[in-house]
């Protein structure tokens, strides 16, 4: 089994998201992991996670504004490929 490794799976979401926030630069604060199924510490099929934090961006005036992400991200334990379910950017 690979280690289980929560930067990972946070930059992994962080990845998906600057995606959706193309070309605006995005800045992230500190993000909160939730384990929502599965074990990280056995061995299953899947372990499922909720990862959500702040996200600086600029609007179409140019001013940096506060939003919040989250993405739903599943690992797969038999090579520890992390996978993106959902990313969302809420407006505030």
């Amino acid at each position: 089994m690979v280690p289980w490794r929560k930067d990972e799976a946070v930059k992994r979401c962080q990845v998906a998201i600057k995606e959706k926030l193309r070309p605006s630069p995005a800045k992230f604060g500190p993000a909160t992991v939730v384990w929502n199924g599965s074990d990280p510490g056995v061995d299953y099929e899947r372990s499922i996670y909720d990862i959500s934090g702040p996200v600086d961006v600029q609007d179409a005036f140019g001013a940096t504004v506060r939003r919040k992400y989250l993405c739903v991200v599943f690992r797969e334990h038999s090579d520890g490929t992390w996978l993106i379910s959902e990313s969302t950017v809420i407006n505030r």
